[in-house]
């Protein structure tokens, strides 16, 4: 098997950045030129795309355990996405407000754990404004 169907068969079961395939196919023992190839030819067929994993990223994250627009920054950037892309992308997705619906589900789950003001606290340490926050209790 070479580093463009090991790729393939990677990219089958879940979105990938280019760095962490990159990195995957490396640590499997391909080569970095044929790796380089490999990437290059997924990108230009469209079946690799940082933006793409980057909204996978995000969805999936705030999805089990929502954190605030910082944090996922920092979760991509840890992940190879590129810097320029993951402040665009994070800054669109809590700037169009897609992140209240998960942030709310959280919070009434948290509040009936923890109660109102632990569950606030929570929330602000975990990057969420209060502005935020209080658009969700209302």
């Amino acid at each position: 098997m070479n580093a463009y169907d090991k790729a393939l068969s990677l990219l089958a079961i879940r979105e990938y950045s280019s760095k962490e395939l990159e990195r995957k196919l490396i640590d499997k023992g391909f080569g970095k030129k044929e790796v380089e190839n490999s990437i290059a030819t997924l990108k230009k067929n469209n079946f690799l795309s940082d933006e793409r994993y980057a909204l996978s990223y995000i969805n999936s994250r705030m999805r089990k355990t929502p954190e605030g627009e910082y944090i996922i920054y920092i979760r991509l950037r840890e992940r190879g996405v590129e810097n320029d892309l993951a402040r665009l992308i994070t800054h669109s997705f809590f700037e169009n407000g897609e992140h209240i619906p998960y942030l709310s589900k959280a919070l009434d789950k948290s509040i009936r754990i923890r109660g109102k003001e632990k569950s606030i606290l929570f929330f602000e340490r975990k990057g969420f404004s209060l502005k935020d926050i209080n658009t969700c209790l209302n």
